[in-house]
This record gives C-alpha cells, sequence and structure tokens, in this order.
C-alpha cells in the first residue's frame, strides 16, 4: 500500500486534474440565456458584447474579456444584462485559466440567484471542484458537500470529499466516511471502487488503528487480489501475533501459495521445517529457493541434501508408524503422522490421518490442525471442502486470520 505522503501527493494530483479538465471543458456560456434575452440588451451594452463574441469565435479570449468588461462598466445595467455579462465572463475566465477571477463572478451570482434554475447543481459542483483545483480544499469541501445534499447521492463527489479530507489529514473523517459509504453500497448492483478501499485502509493506518486496517485488507483482498495487497497483508499479520513454530509454518504456506514467499522467507520455513522433523517442507522450500535463485550459499545446498535425504526415508517410516498412532488415546500422534503427510504433498493421506486424528480429539493445536486440513483438501483439489474448513476456525483462535486469508485464496484458486 502506498505511503500516506505518496498516497496523499498522488490523491492531490489526480484531483486537481480531475477538477481543471471538467470545470474548463464542460461549463460553456449560456446561449440559451443569450437568445432569450437578445430583444432586452440595450444597444449600448449589446454592442461591446457582441464584439465579445465575435472574439469569443476567434478564440481570443483575453480580448474578449476586456469587451465584457467594458459592458459591465456601463450604467444602469437591467438584470438580464448583468446576467449575460456575469455568464460571458465565467466562461472566458476558465478558457483562460484565471479560476480565481471565474469564482468571484461565480459566487456573485450565486448570491444574486443568477443562475438558471436547471444550473445551480452544476455551477455548485464546478465551484467546488475549481476550489479543489486552486487547493482551496475548505471552500470545496463546502460546495461538494452543498452538492450532495441537493442532489443525493453521487460516487464520484463523495470521493472526491473523502480524498479532500484526507489530503487534509482528517484521517478519522475520511475513514467514516469510506466506510459508511463501502456499507451503504454492499448490496447495490455496482460495488465499491478499489479506491474507496485503499482510502478506507489507508486513513485506519494513519490513525495506528492495525487491527481494523487489516480487517478491511481482508475484504480487498476478496474482491481485488493482488501480489502487493498480500505482501501488505502479511506485514500486518506479522506485527499484530507472535507465532509459535506451527503457526508460523502455516502462514508460509501461505505466503507460497500467493507467491511472495522470497529467498529469506523459503530458508526460514524450511529451517524451521527441519527444526520441527518435517523434511518433506523443507526440501520443497530449499528446492524452490535454490532453483529460482535466491538461495546460493553452499551451506542452503547442503540443507537441501540432508533435506533430501531424510525426506526420503521419512515417507516411508511415515506409513508403518500411521497404524501406531491410530491406536494411541489422543488424536495428535494422528495429526504429527498428518503433517509429515502434507510436508510432503500426499494430499489424500494427510487428509485421511488428519480427520482421524481430529474425530478422536484431545488436540493441543486442534485449531491449527484445522487449517492444516483446509490445506492439505485444496492441496487435493477439493477447493469446497477446503474452503469449509478454513471458515470453521474460531474467530477467537490465534489463527483464526490465518485461516480467513487462506479462506480469501482459495475462494480465488484455480
Amino acid at each position: 500500500m502506498l505511503t500516506t505522503s505518496a498516497m496523499r501527493k498522488a490523491l492531490q494530483g489526480a484531483l486537481i486534474t480531475l477538477a481543471s479538465a471538467t470545470a474548463v471543458v464542460a461549463l460553456l456560456p449560456n446561449t440559451a440565456l443569450a437568445a432569450k434575452s437578445a430583444g432586452e440588451v440595450s444597444a449600448k451594452v449589446g454592442k461591446p458584447l457582441q464584439e465579445a463574441k465575435d472574439l469569443m469565435a476567434a478564440k481570443k479570449f483575453k480580448e474578449a474579456i476586456g469587451k465584457v468588461k467594458e459592458a459591465d462598466a456601463m450604467p444602469d445595467k437591467k438584470p438580464v444584462e448583468e446576467t449575460l455579462i456575469n455568464e460571458m465572463l465565467s466562461y472566458l475566465y476558465l478558457q483562460t485559466k484565471d479560476y480565481t477571477s471565474a469564482l468571484n463572478v461565480y459566487e456573485s451570482m450565486l448570491a444574486k440567484n443568477q443562475f438558471a434554475p436547471g444550473d445551480v447543481n452544476k455551477r455548485i459542483l464546478t465551484m467546488s471542484q475549481l476550489y479543489l483545483s486552486m487547493k482551496n480544499y475548505p471552500k470545496s469541501l463546502q460546495y461538494a458537500e452543498r452538492y450532495l445534499k441537493e442532489v443525493g447521492q453521487d460516487a464520484e463527489v463523495s470521493r472526491q470529499i473523502a480524498q479532500t479530507y484526507y489530503i487534509q489529514n482528517d484521517f478519522a473523517k475520511t475513514a467514516d466516511l469510506a466506510s459508511k459509504y463501502i456499507k451503504a453500497s454492499a448490496n447495490s448492483a455496482k460495488p465499491p471502487s478499489e479506491d474507496w478501499y485503499k482510502l478506507w485502509m489507508s486513513s485506519l493506518f494513519k490513525q495506528n488503528k492495525t487491527t481494523e486496517a487489516a480487517d478491511v485488507q481482508e475484504q480487498v483482498l476478496g474482491m481485488y487480489p493482488s501480489q502487493s495487497y498480500w505482501e501488505d497483508m502479511f506485514k500486518y499479520v506479522q506485527k499484530e501475533s507472535s507465532f509459535n513454530d506451527r503457526q508460523n509454518i502455516i502462514m508460509y504456506r501461505l505466503m507460497d501459495a500467493v507467491a511472495i514467499a522470497k529467498g529469506p522467507v523459503l530458508k526460514d520455513a524450511a529451517e524451521l521445517s527441519l527444526a520441527s522433523g518435517n523434511p518433506g517442507d523443507a526440501k520443497y522450500f530449499l528446492e524452490k529457493g535454490i532453483n529460482s535463485g535466491e538461495l546460493k550459499d553452499e551451506r542452503e545446498k547442503k540443507l537441501l541434501a540432508k533435506s533430501t535425504s531424510d525426506a526420503a526415508a521419512d515417507l516411508p517410516m511415515l506409513a508403518s508408524i500411521e497404524k501406531e498412532a491410530a491406536g494411541k488415546p489422543t488424536g495428535e500422534p494422528l495429526v504429527k503422522i498428518a503433517e509429515g503427510y502434507l510436508g510432503h504433498r500426499q494430499y489424500e493421506k494427510a487428509i485421511e490421518a488428519f480427520t482421524k486424528g481430529l474425530a478422536k480429539g484431545k488436540i493441543s493445536f486442534q485449531d491449527e490442525t484445522t487449517v492444516n486440513l483446509g490445506i492439505a483438501y485444496l492441496g487435493a483439489k477439493k477447493q469446497a471442502e477446503a474452503i469449509k474448513t478454513f471458515k470453521s476456525v474460531p474467530a477467537t483462535s490465534k489463527v483464526a486470520r490465518l485461516s480467513r486469508l487462506w479462506a480469501s485464496y482459495a475462494a480465488k484458486a484455480k
């Protein structure tokens, strides 16, 4: 995820570009008003205005401004003449990118009710976007929020408001707006865009609400899975939890599954697997790191040789002691056999042993065993069983988040 300063800079640039483009392109002089009022404009005002229109047609906007101001200087103007002058001036200022002057004209027109009734909300939105382009955030918010009050829900304007609060470092307000919008849109035909989730996550993170930010990240992974989001997710996971060896292996397996396990992670996973008596896993992680070129040291090559030798001896031994484990009064011996099978990628055998062990019960690490059973189902391409198993882990478990993440990955796995 982008850092807060980088995200603020990106949002600021995107918002200003959007505001400038919308303001300049969308609003043209009110030709309907000009046609309607043609007979109501006096000759003394009409002459410079006609000259201004001719200059506008030739795209000589600065010269046209001079002619409109000449008309504006005339005394005793009618209200319709003042409105027409302001319409032309606002358009010309926009064309010359003199947004300050354009806004001064708009503020005057709004105060005098000079906008046509059907144009009021459109002009209010343009004022918000113009103020945004000038980085006058309070004024931009004032008019954007007025627009929503008059028009109702608008996804783009709502997001503009939330982003503007973010740029002003009001992260609590940003998070509140993003949360409400996403929840309100949950059952709509068109789900909230990814940008809404980015705003929500970043604003929570900036408030040091790490757990809440991680919860949002989980939702994002379910809809917009990507390696960068997975990388951010594991930063949260590792920061919020202190895992034991068995839990760390579950995490390393998931990092490998989503393709973000690089050299150091593969090495740690292999060493931990060897120390835990699971040479099958150690061999897998080391082979992956060495074959990719991420593990190159002689020590790592020696570890692979040892793991390969130990794995070759381990697999037939598992079968020979499985019957003995089945005769034990608790399910733990069978579960440990199942973990060995899982390390060797013998998924069907792992499923059978995990299932028997869980049925016996009295397992001191039952939640971890449930997750590993889900991993075995997924390895055996039994996607529905895997997801159901992952989701059965209690929300209070220390591996609850890992289990939900496995479920999210399984739902998207091919």
